[in-house]
């Protein structure tokens, strides 16, 4: 692939090689994660409402909030898959991986934090990951 594939990253499409967590983030500190992952055939998501389904019910399981609904992951789900197929060679399919974290850990941050958080007020969204690659090729959709 020689163009950076797209990840949906904090609600948001950005280059793969652009995306990334805080190092204070408790996917990265704890290993506290929810992923899920999907492959595409003919380069549609398979069995796309299956996957979403069991990914949203162990988010809420694991009491972490998706930032969007269901149907929404749906659609950036397939606007990924089109965006990134379209850089793939014939026949090339994509695996999509659902990654969700609880967010930053204030207290690993410290003052790092606190003057980010000036920033985005006291939200606390969680990074929420879609990851579409193709073979060893990460094709990353983040959010």
């Amino acid at each position: 692939m020689a163009e950076n594939p797209a990840v949906y990253l904090r609600g948001a499409l950005v280059p793969a090689d652009e995306a990334h967590l805080s190092i204070y983030d408790f996917g990265i500190v704890l290993g506290a994660t929810v992923t899920d992952l999907l492959c595409t055939f003919r380069r549609e998501p398979f069995r796309l409402q299956e996957h979403l389904r069991r990914f949203y019910a162990s988010c809420k399981y694991a009491r972490i909030t998706p930032p969007i609904s269901l149907e929404e992951t749906a659609d950036v789900t397939r606007d990924l898959v089109r965006r990134n197929g379209a850089l793939l060679p014939p026949y090339g399919e994509l695996a999509v991986v659902y990654f969700i974290t609880p967010g930053e850990n204030l207290v690993y941050a410290g003052s790092a934090a606190c003057e980010s958080l000036g920033r985005h007020s006291a939200s606390t969204r969680s990074p929420f990951h879609f990851r579409c690659s193709a073979g060893s090729s990460p094709m990353a959709c983040t959010w």
